[in-house]
């Protein structure tokens, strides 16, 4: 089973219900090895004037390394 942060996603109001379902079958579907990161939030600086903001559903990491980013569209 998979590692799912934050700990506590389930009951986790930033997460719609669809999306706690994905989180349910990732969990149970990945080995143990995998990291599920729901919700995650980014910034990104072009210029020191500029910066820009959103949110991607789920970040997947495995030991090697490789991150798989997932925009859930229901």
């Amino acid at each position: 089973m998979a590692t799912i942060i934050p700990t506590d996603w389930a009951t986790f109001d930033g997460i719609n219900e669809l999306e706690k379902e994905t989180l349910y079958w990732l969990a149970d579907a990945l080995p143990d090895e995998f990291h599920v990161f729901a919700g995650l939030r980014w910034v990104a600086s072009l210029r020191p004037d500029n910066l820009s903001f959103g949110e991607v559903d789920f970040a997947i990491i495995g030991l090697t390394g490789v991150v798989l980013l997932i925009e859930q569209k229901n």
